[in-house]
């Protein structure tokens, strides 16, 4: 009869390989084998996707490095090209809208979620989703809605309000797909 052995726990996979690996000399200190193991672990972290400086660094944290090792690193993997939020921002921006139907507000929302800065998302946003852009999403949205069965307006706004939509765009989108109601003229 075989017996089955209880997976361990990651905490205590993490404490044993933690006093067997070099793991533990990364803490204190800051020779530059440590920023080359360092580096290393970062084109490691780079070759399963992209990443911007605030998690680059937050990765290299976990993985052990010092404070003064993950700077040296990431400083050095921005000067080098590896790191360069501007393009990721652009990316993740594009690829979030596309993707989830948000408006520039939710798209803002989730980019501050994953770290890059709001004057480096309000930028990008302001040249890559003008408000032109944004009202034809609006438009598609409450187009998606209507053929899901959806005829009320206040229920359609709801949605695209949750989804980062504009006041403005909302109505203007709901007027242009035929729905004519009172709450629409209100100024909010």
């Amino acid at each position: 009869m075989s017996t089955a052995r209880a997976p361990r726990s990651r905490r205590q996979a993490t404490s044993e390989t933690a006093t067997c690996s070099p793991r533990s000399k990364r803490q204190t200190t800051s020779d530059p084998a440590a920023l080359e193991r360092a580096r290393e672990t970062a084109f490691a972290l780079l070759a399963k996707r992209d990443r911007s400086i605030v998690q680059m660094t937050a990765a290299l944290t976990r993985a052990g490095y010092s404070e003064r090792v993950c700077q040296s690193t990431v400083k050095q993997l921005c000067v080098d090209g590896w790191l360069n939020d501007a393009a990721l921002v652009t990316l993740r921006a594009d690829s979030i809208r596309r993707l989830s139907g948000l408006g520039a507000s939710g798209v803002a929302e989730r980019l501050a979620r994953e770290g890059f800065s709001q004057s480096l998302t309000s930028a990008t946003l302001a040249r890559q989703m003008p408000a032109e852009e944004e009202l034809a999403d609006a438009i598609h949205q409450v187009a998606t809605a209507q053929k899901a069965g959806m005829k009320d307006a206040k229920k359609i706004a709801t949605r695209l309000c949750r989804r980062g939509f504009d006041q403005g765009n909302i109505a203007s989108a709901l007027r242009d797909r035929g729905f004519e109601s009172s709450f629409l003229d209100m100024d909010a």
